[in-house]
């Protein structure tokens, strides 16, 4: 019998995501850097895995977007061919400034949005850097099953 190996990664065991704006009022204002904190954890094997973080409007989806793609704490690009590695049982905190368009207009102005993590990871046994960065690219693309 042959038993294969299992990728797990959470982000953060309560789902909690911290977020601060560096602003007195709390309001975020266009052109605003916006700091979210969490953690990610393997619960199974080794894993190469890629985090991409959006912007989520509850009013309009044209405001919807993809505000950075992140190897481990590097924003990178979406061409970069870089992942990040996360060992069995390890777990990691990550920190990102996120940045509010400064090309948002007064419609958004009252409104709220919501910021998503998405951790896209993928075993690394068998696997080059490349060729793993390739494969999560394609779930990022096909917007496959993943921890939220």
């Amino acid at each position: 019998s042959i038993n294969f190996g299992t990728i797990s990664v959470n982000a953060t065991s309560n789902k909690f995501i911290s977020i601060s704006v560096d602003r007195t009022s709390g309001l975020v204002m266009p052109g605003d850097d916006v700091t979210i904190k969490y953690n990610i954890e393997n619960l199974g094997e080794d894993a190469y895995y890629l985090t991409k973080v959006s912007i989520l409007n509850a009013t309009s989806s044209a405001f919807d977007e993809i505000a950075g793609l992140y190897a481990g704490s590097t924003k990178i690009a979406q061409d970069a061919k870089e992942v990040a590695a996360l060992a069995a049982g390890e777990t990691l905190p990550m920190t990102h400034a996120v940045e509010i368009p400064r090309t948002l207009g007064n419609s958004y102005q009252g409104t709220s949005a919501t910021i998503s993590v998405v951790v896209y990871a993928i075993q690394q046994a068998n696997l080059e850097e490349t060729e793993a960065y390739d494969e999560i690219i394609k779930m990022i693309d096909n917007d496959a099953e993943c921890v939220t």
